[in-house]
């Protein structure tokens, strides 16, 4: 799969919902990490903060106009307590993007959740998204 130029690998499962004669509205994204796979995670000991960090610089030192905000509260994610990052930027292809992203591990996973939309419909899917964090179930 593929979003603009960045390809989403074997360890990734999209929702999108893309709306009649629009390039880009909502996007919903789940990466799953085993232990090892992401440099700053090489042991399940690794404090989520650090992984947190390593995936926000990993991901987002490639945006224009990023704007990150502080983190925020998300719903637990089986048992399992998140990180959330909300930030802004302006996407090569869609424009201006507003994203969440929350972070949790299990005993040998990272769990990386990432939804995007555009500014002005980006309220409308975070009750949907906090349910779907909320029901999520590790393995």
């Amino acid at each position: 799969m593929e979003r603009g130029d960045r390809v989403l690998g074997d360890n990734t499962v999209r929702f999108i919902n893309i709306e009649p004669r629009a390039l880009f509205d909502h996007a919903f994204d789940i990466y799953v990490y085993t232990t090892g796979y992401l440099s700053y995670y090489l042991s399940p000991d690794t404090p989520l903060s650090d992984v947190a960090a390593g995936i926000i610089n990993e991901t987002t030192s490639d945006l224009q106009d990023i704007q990150l905000s502080d983190q925020i509260g998300g719903p637990i994610i089986d048992g399992n307590p998140p990180i959330s990052i909300a930030y802004m930027y302006t996407d090569r292809l869609y424009g201006d993007t507003s994203a969440i992203r929350t972070i949790t591990i299990d005993q040998n996973n990272v769990y990386d959740f990432l939804y995007q939309a555009r500014p002005e419909s980006f309220s409308e899917a975070i009750p949907i998204m906090n349910e779907i964090l909320a029901s999520f179930r590790t393995s």
